[in-house]
């Protein structure tokens, strides 16, 4: 993408930019407009429906209570005496007594103005006493043990029950059958009237149905119905909705339960859904309101806002074109100026004119020679300087051990007088061939191990195996390419300030080598007489970067490390050479970080 970017002009980009900011703005007035409005409509239906289901609760339990009233009317022995067979009346007179009891039970549901509520009422003993004070009779044969919410209200263990809505299902097929609610309650006749223990006594009201959509319909518009369920959320009645609203409304309120639990509505594109409970009629009642026209209208101003934001941005983007062109020429040329010094050495501005622009361009010319000039000349001078330190820093390491050698050479002859010289002249003969071979700077790890390992040797010979050398290499690793040379002095540094102090003049010099990223990091690690962290961290101030000053060898490791680790830096780069640490349990760690070659 930044490839891309980089490709294209400032004045592309430039209008790319302004486009982006306006699509930016678009979809941020979208979103906001959204949002904010999705909160005021929420926040508005909320309150407006609250009120209204507050009202319509309020109106369900006034009936109720109405119902509940006329129940404890109900509830007495006195109404039980129209069962009560006694021989001492006539027929005639024991079906008047009933009738008055029937008179006097709707002159109560009318003095309560419940006529129109309560369509009739059971009174219920067992199958063979029971009751019906209504408009018409109970079907013949009607068997309330087989009632489904006969069985309900007997098997709940409860003294109430609200059941429905539902066709009144005791009335005979010839009548008319009105939808309705059953609330039913316990009876409490005298124990002597003989009912058996499994059989429950109740008195039923069947609540006209169309009086409850009414409740409801007094608040119901032309987008707006009402959900009716149980506690079980099965729906029971819907007001004002269609077949095919109830059972999408009802595929809603289920899968968003959590937030209608939590916030009691829930509000989409399509519906607003806002949820309360009526535990006397022990309902889930959910007011729906069709939220599609507020949208719709929500929707058209967001469409207008974004058309004039498109048409201002529009017009600002073309004002941004014709201007970009005049801003951006200078910007240009420039470009084109500066590409032309940036080609091949042999390549300037074509000058055709006189004029102003004429004179930018001969002036670039010569500063484009001047520089070449200049880059010559430094790069030269860089190679020059680089060559001779390389030369100076590696002849000084050659006489300072052989010096050391010929001085071991002379000592062993004049002691030992043995055929071990043989060994210690090749040895020696070996290190001074790889030594004063000057024809790669660069040679395998592996050949500067056999390096120390003669130097080693040669040590040994004279002061009685008072060295111990450890190799721990990998063979992979013994290929890569390091510089010449700069392996033994850190051996030789280790012996002379570590081991070699020591009383006994005995120690163990190990080499370790591995791979970190693009470097290969040797470590030269000895258990001598040790360095202090204050000596090895003014050593490493003095091994963070090149340092052409005279090595002092009587002052500490002399050339051993400060021309090895000038070596690398200036080959490999600033980033590498030597660090010393105090070593774990005594003596001393050299760290030599070189980059990672592999010897062709």
């Amino acid at each position: 993408m930044e490839r891309i970017l980089e490709k294209l002009g400032m004045r592309t980009r430039l209008i790319l930019s302004f486009g982006l900011v306006l699509l930016v703005a678009m979809l941020g007035t979208t979103l906001s407009i959204n949002y904010y409005n999705h909160n005021f409509i929420s926040g508005l239906l909320e309150q407006n429906n609250s009120q209204q289901m507050k009202e319509i609760n309020y109106e369900l339990n006034g009936l109720y209570d109405k119902v509940n009233q006329i129940f404890i009317t109900f509830n007495n022995e006195q109404l039980y005496e129209m069962f009560r067979y006694q021989p001492h009346l006539s027929d005639f007179e024991q079906m008047k007594q009933r009738l008055d009891y029937e008179h006097e039970v709707k002159e109560t549901i009318n003095g309560n103005n419940m006529q129109s509520v309560v369509t009739g009422v059971i009174f219920y003993i067992n199958e063979d006493k029971n009751a019906y004070v209504g408009s018409g009779p109970i079907q013949k044969n009607f068997s309330f043990q087989e009632a489904d919410w006969y069985r309900k209200f007997r098997q709940s263990g409860s003294l109430k029950l609200m059941y429905g809505p539902l066709t009144e299902d005791f009335r005979p097929e010839n009548i008319t059958k009105n939808e309705a609610i059953y609330y039913m309650r316990a009876w409490n006749v005298p124990s002597s009237s003989g009912f058996r223990q499994e059989e429950k006594p109740f008195i039923l009201f069947s609540i006209n149905m169309d009086y409850i959509r009414d409740i409801f319909g007094e608040y119901a518009q032309n987008s707006r119905g009402y959900l009716i369920s149980d506690k079980e959320e099965n729906v029971l009645a819907g007001i004002n909705l269609t077949q095919a609203q109830e059972e999408e409304v009802a595929f809603l309120i289920e899968n968003h339960r959590e937030d209608l639990g939590r916030t009691g509505t829930f509000l989409n594109r399509e519906w607003f859904v806002d949820g309360v409970t009526n535990d006397q009629f022990g309902w889930h009642i959910y007011s729906v309101e069709s939220t599609q026209d507020t949208f719709r209208d929500m929707n058209r101003i967001i469409r207008n806002i974004n058309l004039i934001i498109l048409g201002t941005g529009i017009a600002a983007m073309a004002l941004t074109v014709v201007f970009s062109s005049r801003i951006m020429m200078p910007i240009t040329l420039l470009n084109k100026l500066i590409s032309t010094i940036e080609e091949e050495n042999d390549t300037f501005i074509q000058v055709k004119s006189n004029d102003e622009l004429g004179q930018i361009g001969n002036r670039f010319n010569q500063m484009k020679r001047k520089l070449q000039e200049m880059s010559a000349n430094m790069y030269l001078s860089r190679v020059q300087e680089k060559e001779a330190q390389l030369s100076a820093l590696q002849s000084q390491i050659n006489p300072h051990f052989l010096y050391n050698t010929l001085d071991n050479i002379y000592c062993i002859a004049q002691i030992e007088e043995v055929d071990s010289i043989v060994l210690l002249t090749e040895n020696l003969s070996n290190m001074m061939r790889y030594s004063c071979d000057m024809k790669n700077h660069r040679v395998p790890l592996a050949k500067e191990i056999e390096h120390v390992k003669a130097y080693v040797s040669i040590i040994n010979m004279r002061f009685d195996d008072s060295i111990t050398l450890e190799c721990c290499v990998e063979a992979p690793l013994l290929q890569v390419s390091i510089l010449k040379l700069t392996l033994q002095p850190l051996v030789e540094n280790a012996w002379s300030h570590g081991i070699l102090p020591k009383d006994g003049h005995r120690g163990i010099i190990r080499i370790d080598a591995e791979v970190r990223e693009e470097a290969l990091i040797v470590t030269v690690t000895d258990d001598g007489v040790g360095i202090t962290p204050e000596k090895s961290r003014e050593l490493n101030a003095q091994l963070s970067e090149v340092n052409y000053e005279a090595a002092d060898s009587e002052k500490g490791s002399g050339v051993a490390l400060k021309n090895v680790n000038n070596r690398i830096k200036l080959s490999d780069g600033p980033e590498y050479g030597l660090t010393l640490f105090p070593a774990e349990g005594g003596g001393c760690q050299v760290v030599m970080k070189v980059k990672r070659k592999q010897n062709e």
